[in-house]
């Protein structure tokens, strides 16, 4: 099967499309863009399309994208730019300074980005009126592992823990960003390895190979590797009707 690719210059419409692509087409789901997420009010914008979602139990792939100007509260990527060092969206690439490191710059941003759409979709509210949707988010969340420990600690010193079943409602993948060995051990440390998905990004990159060597050189379980490979993608499909 497949994932329906929606607009979000319509809602409305595109709710109807992943209707339409489960009863006509056969598909699972749809992928949506990450700008949408990088804010509750964004989030639930989109509520006619989870709406939709939750009626036929599809799953959402968040990627990296822009929606649609009328989707409020989302911030493009490049916003940040300036924030991180990085030329001001729309300056062109400009020069580096002697001695920089764009790369690693560009990249914290990235996962930084990736990161806000995880917050939204795992620890606010706007999951819980779609509990038969699936939810994954691409390249590992950007850093959320990084940081949860900490929201975790934030939210217990407040007096309001956050509940274990929060870091479940999501799944993340190994796609380019996020296949570091240390970082998806991290992940399945903090999320838990059944809520990680073998992912390669096999479009802008020549061979998965290096994404295999990297789930096989983090140091987690075989059973673990064994969930990650296959087993988790396996029992998700399953439970669409897929086998």
């Amino acid at each position: 099967s497949a994932l329906a690719s929606l607009p979000t210059a319509n809602v409305a419409w595109a709710a109807e499309e992943l209707a339409r692509a489960h009863g006509e087409l056969g598909l699972i789901g749809a992928v949506v863009p990450l700008d949408a997420f990088v804010s509750l009010t964004g989030a639930r914008a989109l509520a006619p399309i989870f709406a939709a979602a939750q009626k036929h139990r599809s799953h959402i792939f968040v990627h990296r994208g822009a929606a649609s100007a009328d989707i409020p509260g989302q911030q493009l990527e490049t916003a940040v730019n300036p924030y991180f060092g990085l030329p001001a969206a729309g300056a062109g690439r400009g020069q580096a300074p002697a001695g920089d490191n764009v790369s690693a710059r560009t990249l914290l941003a990235t996962a930084t980005h990736l990161a806000s759409g995880v917050v939204t979709l795992a620890f606010t509210d706007f999951l819980d009126a779609y509990p038969d949707v699936t939810v994954q988010v691409a390249m590992m969340g950007g850093a959320i592992s990084y940081v949860t420990e900490h929201v975790q600690m934030a939210a217990e010193e407040a007096g309001s823990p956050l509940p274990a079943k929060q870091l479940k409602k999501v799944y993340l993948d190994t796609g380019q960003s996020g296949r570091a060995p240390r970082g998806i051990a991290l992940a399945a440390k903090v999320f838990g390895a059944d809520r990680i998905l073998f992912g390669t990004d096999s479009g802008p990159v020549a061979t998965i190979g290096p994404t295999i060597a990297s789930v096989k050189q983090a140091e987690i379980s075989d059973a673990e590797k064994a969930l990650i490979f296959s087993g988790n993608a396996r029992r998700l499909l399953s439970a669409k009707g897929i086998t």
